[in-house]
């Protein structure tokens, strides 16, 4: 996760604003795209843990919000267990988070073949 968070530019931007938390004037050397991904979805309620010379975010002190080319691996993950896809989108919801995170579980649950989760 810390090496996604690291090569994920928009991610960085991100968490580096939060880190600073100083206000609209950090927000313009956020990119467009890191801006429409994250800005209204609670950025202030965002937090940051520094690792060497990479960071990740949490929400509400609890979430790890994760980087868009982790988020496919991690629900995939989470779906080995067979536990039924209410409890795989609960155990999801409660561990992580990003942006559009609702939308992507639903579109797995719709692919899910899987008669133990379905």
């Amino acid at each position: 996760m810390w090496e996604a968070a690291r090569l994920d530019k928009g991610y960085q931007s991100v968490a580096m604003t939060v880190k600073k938390k100083t206000g609209e004037e950090v927000y313009k050397t956020i990119s467009k795209a890191a801006i429409k991904e994250f800005v209204g979805l609670g950025i202030e309620r965002m937090s940051v843990i520094k690792k060497g010379n990479s960071m990740i975010f949490l929400m509400d002190q609890t979430r790890i919000v994760v980087p868009q080319t982790m988020r496919k691996m991690l629900m995939d993950r989470e779906q080995l267990p067979h536990q039924g896809i209410n409890k795989m989108s609960r155990s999801i919801r409660v561990k992580y988070f990003w942006p559009g995170i609702e939308a992507d579980l639903k579109r797995m649950v719709e692919g899910v073949s899987c008669a133990s989760c379905t």
